[in-house]
């Protein structure tokens, strides 16, 4: 505690003023030596101690009052952030008061007087002291944060901030926080704003003075999504900090207090970013302004969409199963699941029980999809909860209608199931007649009732549905003389070397380089293997590529081997490890290999045994593919397991596992690149034409692009803002735009462009300028005529700039066979941004693509080809959610993944994904509210210096140097005012005590006698005697 006014608290020597009063009283007391003195002392004895205490009472009061008068004078201030406790200074002060009153009222006790006396001046003492400690603190304080200073502004930007709290998003209430700190800095102090989440996205990111630049950069927030990343957005704070001019920095992070995404174990992280913030001038203070959380709240989140296989193709459906999690602290029954496929609703599943708090319950889907490519599978919960940015959750999976194989036969044959490969071939493509016979004419009997022949017929249909069976893996068996002629193995999804013996050297390592690129390879190994080739096969870098060695080669024909299905633990084995739906206990082995695996290499493991104990299948990773191993070969000779049911199950879930390194990756954790390596479309007719997905717009701050605010796509130039704004982060007046891109004329004939403007625009077309007026006016259209080729693409570039007023922007065009109409956005192209004269080229790999982020960003991404393969490389996946990557002209119709071009032609409207799909997955922890706790910050506190503040006036205080905290002058008036009435009443009660115990008044007489009637009344008795008298008297 301190005092704004401290000389006042010299009024503290009026404190002397009753003590002065009550001694002067005492003292006018005069000493009467009186014959009956005794007595009254006696009488009185039984009083003195009530009478002490009354005037310790007193004085007691009249100290108080005084003292507290001239404390609320002095303007005492309780700081937020207090150096010294205020339970030390303040029961100090009054104290020290009342040891005085009370030393004051024992004056005549000696010991109690010195004692008391000694007391008020050790608590004077500590008071002062104590006040003086916290006076120099605070001045040093404000000293320090006088100088101007930069400031990194840090919003949470979090799922769990758009959680609603009393009728309020907690992002609304930050973004609210950080307009009130930008109003509070002096003129002198800079700001930058970063929107944190997975990955901070700085919206300001150099620390600037201009509040109307900070306040529109406020302006049309929204949060990010996923988990804010706490360290990730500190470390961006102190890299805007570098960039400013001031020494003083500060960092101000506005969150709801969640524990997740701070961190708090990695020390080592910790460290770093200490380290980091020990180059900037001063070592700046992060704030934590901490908004509220609710302590009930209902809330049900997607927690998971999983598939039943890696493989999914059109052959059958898959299982897909959707975890619902209930977060809050309530139990809730969501009315429904409701499962999407590309944005059309396929199926739905009702909840027939309660969720517990913290609970999940999982719901089941089958869903069979009727075409390949990528397809965007969502979940949505049909609920009103709290938060509702976790009710729905996606993921793209990679849907096939063909898997290749290459079977490399290594004992071929011509006769009918007679090579090594025959069997694989035929498990893999199964080949067989219906269960049940059509029914014919003769068989159905008329005089049948009408519900039994519809049976029939429902039966009949299904019966014919099953046998269109789908074939999703298509084999192709080589000989192994033949092998050296398959030009790439890429073209496949897994090799499969069947007894095969040797391969030649060139072979061999090109089959090793496919593994490590992601292909899989199965080796069955029967009779003519050479354990010398495989022992010795190994890569460029000297890795082995067989998962184990063949030592020894057994044959057991009078004693089989079998399988043991318990020690099945590779997902290839799955479906046969269960006894009741396998029979793959009744597999006997006639011959084997004996493996010898190191099971200490973390890339081998054993996926299965037989019944000796030995391994039947053996895994290695290699590089981003697989190697499986088995024990023996897939014929007649080695075993019977072409004879079982699960014959074919083992051999399509083998080949489904190999696969699933090569299918698209397009699910991935936020924050991290992304990789997506398309192969060229080749075979099967000339690829259908993407359609076009509109103009890349930049909207910039000043009239001559002076500030880029926004990049994004427009699917036309087609705008009349009037008075509104272009886009919410942009003012109404005094801003500009540019259009880049393509344009694709649909026929061979002269084209007239048209522009239309208010104010100033400009238009360039295959590198000539069309239009150029660049001033202010009404609006007014302007054309130009050029010739153009059909189907050809020529470089487009407008720039249009806003004034005051009004504003219209539009660009049309026409021709002898195009009516006058606005440029469709099927005809257009995002580009890259141009300059000069506004000529561009076509998008050439190592230039860009576009990546539509989940809050319709723009965002370019970077293209390589490499060996025939196209990498689009994209690391800014902050947001959790679907993003879709554009691929420029010429590109999209070569390297699409089929199904994808086909179905994007047909999409104008901009509502289904344009291009290539992928999702940024959330965190399920963000939807649980774990508060964050004290212990959870020892760690941070220990590397950087972190201050948590409770409202807005005090994270404000401390950001801009002054000192939060509370006036108390008004408690210690209403203290003083309370003292005075307890003065009074205690004053009125002793008057009333006393006279109620003073003698009764004994009356001699009148109260006015003259001298002269009592002489005469003396007399009088003297002169008459007494009947009692005279009778004493008589004889």
């Amino acid at each position: 505690m301190k005092f704004n006014n401290a000389l006042m608290l010299i009024g503290l020597i009026a404190l002397l003023v009753p003590i002065l009063i009550h001694l002067l009283n005492r003292s006018r007391a005069k000493v009467l030596d009186w014959g009956a003195m005794r007595f009254l002392l006696a009488s009185l004895t039984s009083q003195n101690r009530r009478i002490l205490v009354e005037e310790v009472i007193l004085l007691t009061l009249r100290c108080l009052l005084v003292a507290l008068v001239v404390m609320a004078m002095a303007m005492p201030f309780l700081p937020s952030r207090s150096r010294v406790p205020w339970a030390i200074a303040l029961p100090a002060f009054l104290g020290a008061a009342i040891s005085l009153g009370v030393a004051t009222a024992m004056w005549h006790h000696r010991r109690a007087r010195w004692g008391m006396l000694i007391l008020a001046i050790v608590l004077g003492a500590v008071a002062g002291t104590a006040s003086g400690i916290e006076q120099v603190w605070q001045n040093l304080k404000l000293a320090a944060g006088r100088g101007e200073r930069d400031v990194a502004i840090l919003l949470d930007a979090s799922m769990s901030m758009t959680l609603n709290v009393e009728g309020r998003r907690n992002f609304d209430r930050a973004v609210e926080e950080a307009r009130t700190l930008v109003n509070a800095l002096k003129p002198g102090d800079a700001a930058s704003l970063i929107l944190a989440g997975p990955v901070p996205r700085a919206v300001v990111a150099t620390p600037t003075a201009d509040r109307q630049e900070l306040a529109a950069a406020l302006e049309g927030l929204a949060p990010i999504g996923g988990t804010m990343s706490v360290l990730e957005a500190l470390n961006a704070a102190a890299a805007s900090l570098t960039e400013g001019h001031n020494v003083t920095k500060r960092i101000i992070l506005i969150t709801d207090g969640q524990n997740v995404g701070w961190d708090p174990r990695s020390e080592a992280r910790w460290a770093f970013l200490a380290e980091g913030l020990k180059g900037l001038p001063t070592r700046p203070k992060i704030i934590c302004r901490r908004l509220p959380l609710p302590k009930l709240f209902r809330n049900a989140a997607v927690a998971d969409i999983a598939f039943s296989r890696k493989v999914v193709g059109t052959d059958r459906p898959v299982t897909i199963q959707v975890k619902v999690m209930n977060t809050g602290t309530m139990p809730l029954r969501p009315q429904a699941v409701e499962l999407s496929v590309d944005g059309a609703r396929v199926a739905s599943e009702k909840f027939a029980t309660d969720i517990a708090p913290k609970a999940a319950e999982s719901v089941r889907f089958d869903h069979r999809f009727e075409s390949a490519g990528p397809r965007v599978v969502s979940a949505r919960i049909v609920l009103q909860d709290d938060l509702p940015g976790d009710n729905a959750a996606e993921r793209v999976v990679q849907v096939t209608d063909k898997l290749s194989v290459l079977i490399v036969d290594g004992v071929p044959s011509p006769a009918p199931l007679g090579g090594a490969a025959a069997f694989i071939d035929l498990a893999l493509t199964p080949r067989g007649s219906p269960e049940f016979d059509e029914p014919t004419g003769a068989d159905v009997n008329e005089d049948l009732p009408e519900e039994e022949a519809e049976a029939r017929e429902r039966a009949a249909a299904e019966r014919k549905e099953a046998e269109e069976v789908r074939f999703l893996v298509e084999p192709t068996v080589v000989a192994l003389p033949d092998v050296a002629s398959v030009k790439d193995f890429r073209e496949y999804a897994a090799v499969v070397l069947a007894n095969v013996a040797t391969l030649p050297d060139a072979v061999a390592a090109k089959l090793a380089s496919y593994v490590q690129g992601g292909g899989g390879l199965l080796i069955a190994p029967g009779s003519r293997a050479k354990p010398t080739f495989y022992n010795a096969w190994a890569t460029a870098a000297a890795q082995p590529v067989a998962p184990a060695d063949l030592t020894a080669r057994r044959d057991v024909q009078e004693n089989p081997c079998r399988l043991e299905p318990r020690s099945f633990n590779h997902p290839a084995l799955q479906l046969l490890a269960d006894a009741r739906n396998s029979d793959a206990g009744l597999a006997l082995i006639k011959s084997y290999w004996k493996l010898e695996a190191n099971e200490k290499d973390s890339d081998v493991r054993v996926g299965g045994r037989l019944a000796t104990g030995e391994p039947f299948v053996v895994e290695r990773r290699l590089g981003k593919g697989y190697v499986l191993l088995l024990a023996t070969s897939l014929d007649p000779a080695g075993s019977n397991l072409p004879s079982l049911k699960s014959f074919v199950p083992l051999l399509h879930e083998a080949v489904y596992y190999l696969a699933a390194p090569m299918m698209l990756d397009s699910n991935v954790a936020p924050g991290s690149e992304v990789t997506l390596e398309l192969h060229e479309q080749g075979a099967g007719g000339a690829p259908a034409r993407l359609a076009g997905s509109g103009l890349r717009a930049e909207y910039y701050e000043g009239t001559d692009f002076n500030r880029l605010r926004v990049t994004q796509i427009d699917p036309t130039v087609n705008f009349e803002w009037v008075k509104g704004r272009p886009v919410p982060t942009v003012r109404e007046d005094n801003f500009s735009v540019r259009w880049t891109g393509w344009v694709v004329p649909r026929y061979s004939e002269t084209y007239t462009f048209h522009v239309v403007a208010d104010d100033g625009v400009r238009l360039w077309v295959d590198g000539q300028q069309l239009v150029n007026a660049w001033r202010g006016q009404n609006p007014t259209e302007y054309f130009a005529s050029l010739p153009l080729e059909a189907g050809r693409r020529y470089p487009l570039k407008m720039e249009y700039y806003e004034g005051e007023g009004d504003a219209t922007a539009k660009l049309l065009w026409s021709s002898r066979s195009q009516r006058k109409e606005v440029i469709p956005q099927s005809q257009l192209y995002p580009g890259g941004p141009s300059t000069g004269s506004g000529t561009a080229s076509p998008p050439a790999v190592g230039d860009v693509a576009e990546v539509i982020t989940p809050s319709q960003r723009y965002c370019p991404a970077r293209l390589t080809k490499e060996n025939g393969l196209l990498r689009v490389s994209f690391a800014e996946t902050q947001e959790p959610g679907l993003y879709s990557v554009v691929l420029p002209p010429g590109l999209a119709e070569r390297f699409a993944p089929r199904g994808l071009a086909v179905e994007a032609a047909s999409k104008v409207s901009g509502e289904a994904p344009r291009g290539i799909p992928f999702v940024a997955l959330g965190r399920i922890e963000e939807s649980l509210l774990d508060t964050l706790t004290r212990a959870d910050l020892e760690g941070p506190k220990r590397a950087v210096d972190i201050l948590e503040t409770a409202s807005t006036e005090e994270a404000t205080a401390e950001v801009v140097g002054g000192i939060h905290g509370e006036e108390l002058w008004k408690y210690f008036i209403i203290g003083a005012l309370l003292a005075l009435l307890g003065e009074i009443a205690v004053t009125r009660w002793i008057a009333i005590q006393r006279r109620l115990g003073a003698a009764p008044t004994v009356v001699f007489g009148s109260e006015v006698v003259d001298v002269q009637t009592f002489r005469d009344r003396a007399r009088q008795l003297l002169a008459v005697p007494t009947v009692s008298s005279e009778s004493v008297n008589r004889p």
